[in-house]
Formats: structure tokens, C-alpha cells, sequence
């Protein structure tokens, strides 16, 4: 079985998703192969393998480079070539559209994508419903976002992460993970804090404003003097313009009292099985498969559409956590999305696709 990813190289990635995939494929069938490039989509190599399986169809208009970048139509014409071959094509569903796009093209590459391949695999059960609905021509499997328990295997005592962290046990804990995509997440998280006890109550957002290089001095300035005004202005939220690396999020986990999901527009989110994991009780918007998990599971969600709501998610989360809710969710992320037990539904579904005289798991994951 000879499987090709449209990614970059996700051993030099921040996101584990991927290598966590890959090694626990590999610990299944040794014989497997899985590579990884965007430009080999676009090259002859593609057509040696058995299946393709793309991630984020707008990558593959892009190569690396500037001068290699295709198009949409580009992008359909290759899918059809490469179907003609007998390749099977499959893509896992993390969006439905790209975050904050307004490219036509890569817009489009997500339609062309959805309504060519052979599988769509979802994270969760609103976008299988969605999607069954708008691509019937594909079929549709569900495959839940994994938790790291090989790669996060403990959990520090508070006030070792306190000490750690420097910061003080005197306050209660918001964790926002991941970056701030859009000036309208940093603004639900500023009209949030107007709203709490400010003497009880700090945030934890690690990538609240990042200071992005740029070769333009003029906006890499304007860059920094942001990041100072945020820094100076919201004293309660706590940030170092920079993503946690893996050694430092356990202590961030320990010492969370809730976590947020920040997020205005939003299908899934790899926070919310990571905070299900590590035991924390977690908040987020009512949309996509996170409102769906997150209702299912009895986690608290807001209304993106009246974020006043979110004060009153936040307030029940509190009071979730002081009657141990989150042990509960550390439970269900044990045993519905160890990344062994989401590699095996992934290596059942792959063998599926190649041989579906001999095995059929059935529709939408079930058994």
C-alpha cells in the first residue's frame, strides 16, 4: 500500500497531526508506504502510488515556490488525469472553505476537491451530515480528530506549572490555544474580560499577536508597536507572541482552569480533543463539529451570532470544573480518539478502499 499526503514535510511541522499519523500507521503495517510532498502531486511520481490522500485542497495550488502556483482549473484537470489512472483519491475533511481566503481559486479547490475524490473523511458528524447532502458522489466516513497520549504522556502538579510558568496561583485560569487568526477573535476575547472579575480572572493566550516577519519595514513596525499597544492595554491577558512547544503544553494544561475556543468560524478544532486529554473543561462556539462534540459531551457553547452569550458558557464552565467535569472528558478522550485507536480506523478505511470485495466497514464508520 503506497499512500502519498499533500503536505510539506510534517516532521518540521508544530502541529503533530500528521507525524503522529504516520508513525502509528507504520507501527501497524510496517509494509505501508506514506509520503508526503505537494510537488510530487503535480509530478509524474504521483501516478506509483495506490492513493492520494490530500489535507488542505488550496495547498496544492501552491508548490513553495512563486513561480510554480496552478490554478482551480488546473487543479480539476489533474484530479481527472489522475482518476483515469485508477488512483484512488481521498481527502480529510478539516474545512469546508479556507480560514479568511478571499482568493477565488482556493476558494474553489475545496468544491473541485469534495466533488472528485473517492472518500471524504470527516472529524466529526455535522460535516458528514453537511456534506453527504452537497457531494453524494463521494463516499463518506467518519474519523475523529486523535489525542496525542504517545506523544503527551504526563501531566505536571499545578503548582510544579505554576513555578514553571511564573505565574500566580492567586488567579483562575482561561487557556486559549492556537493563533489568532482574525482581529474578530482577539475582540470576543477583549469584550469577554470587560465582562469577568478581573481580580480573579486572566487569560492565557499564548498567540493572542504574533510578531510576523515581514521584509516591509513599515508594517513590521506597525507590527511591533501593535504587539506593544495589546501588551500595554490588556494587562489580564497573558501572551508571549509565540506558539507553546511541545515540552511546555502540559504545564499550560495544569494550570487551566477552563479553555476557550476562540474562534468566530470554525468546522473543528485540534484544542478540543487536546483539552478533552488533558482533563480540562472546554468552551466554544455553538457551529461546525466542535458545537456538536461539544453539546454531545456536555461542555458548555456560546452563540457566535450573540457573543453575550459567552460570558454565561464561561460562568457554567467554572462551575463545571469545580465539580471535576473534566476528569469526565479525559475519559471520553481515552476511549473514543487515542491516535492508535483513529490510525487503525484510518488503516481499515484505506484497506477498504482497495479492496472492497473483502472488506466493508459501512457507512459513515460504523461497523
Amino acid at each position: 500500500m503506497k499512500i502519498l499526503y499533500t503536505i510539506d514535510n510534517p516532521f518540521d511541522s508544530s502541529n503533530p497531526y500528521f507525524r503522529e499519523m504516520i508513525y502509528n500507521l507504520q507501527a501497524i503495517d510496517s509494509s505501508i508506504v506514506l509520503d508526503y510532498g505537494i510537488r510530487k502531486f503535480w509530478s509524474s511520481e504521483t501516478f506509483s502510488y495506490d492513493i492520494i490522500h490530500i489535507q488542505f485542497p488550496h495547498f496544492l495550488l501552491k508548490t513553495g515556490s512563486r513561480t510554480e502556483c496552478h490554478t482551480a482549473h488546473e487543479l480539476d484537470c489533474r484530479l481527472k488525469l489522475l482518476k483515469s489512472k485508477n488512483i484512488k483519491i481521498v481527502v480529510t475533511c478539516h474545512n469546508l472553505k479556507p480560514h479568511y481566503k478571499k482568493l477565488t481559486d482556493e476558494n474553489e479547490s475545496y468544491d473541485i476537491v469534495y466533488r472528485s475524490v473517492d472518500v471524504i473523511y470527516h472529524l466529526g458528524a455535522f460535516s458528514l451530515s453537511f456534506c453527504e447532502k452537497k457531494f453524494p458522489s463521494a463516499r463518506h466516513k467518519l474519523l475523529e480528530h486523535p489525542v496525542y497520549d504517545d506523544l503527551y504522556t504526563f501531566l505536571p502538579a499545578r503548582q510544579v506549572a505554576y513555578q514553571t510558568l511564573k505565574l500566580s496561583s492567586s488567579f483562575r485560569y482561561i487557556l486559549c490555544l492556537g493563533a489568532f487568526r482574525a482581529d474578530e477573535e482577539r475582540a470576543l476575547l477583549i469584550k469577554l474580560l470587560k465582562e469577568l472579575n478581573k481580580h480573579s480572572v486572566k487569560v492565557i493566550a499564548p498567540s493572542f499577536f504574533c510578531i510576523k516577519f515581514t521584509k516591509n519595514p513599515f508594517l513590521f513596525f506597525n507590527r511591533i508597536v501593535t504587539f506593544i499597544k495589546y501588551k500595554l492595554l490588556y494587562k489580564d491577558i497573558i501572551f508571549s507572541g509565540k506558539s507553546v512547544p511541545d515540552e511546555l503544553l502540559p504545564y499550560y494544561m495544569s494550570v487551566a482552569d477552563i479553555a476557550l475556543l476562540q474562534r468566530v468560524k470554525i468546522l473543528n478544532s485540534g484544542s478540543l480533543p487536546l483539552n478533552f486529554y488533558f482533563g480540562n473543561v472546554v468552551v466554544g462556539p455553538d457551529v461546525g463539529n466542535v458545537g456538536e462534540i461539544l453539546k454531545k459531551t456536555g461542555n458548555p457553547v456560546f452563540n457566535v451570532e450573540n457573543t453575550s452569550t459567552l460570558k454565561t458558557a464561561v460562568d457554567e464552565a467554572f462551575s463545571l470544573y469545580n465539580t471535576g467535569y473534566g476528569e469526565k472528558n479525559r475519559r471520553y478522550a481515552l476511549e473514543n480518539w487515542c491516535i492508535s485507536l483513529i490510525a487503525q480506523k484510518q488503516y481499515m478505511y484505506y484497506k477498504e478502499l482497495l479492496h472492497l470485495t473483502n472488506i466493508n466497514i459501512g457507512r459513515g464508520g460504523g461497523t
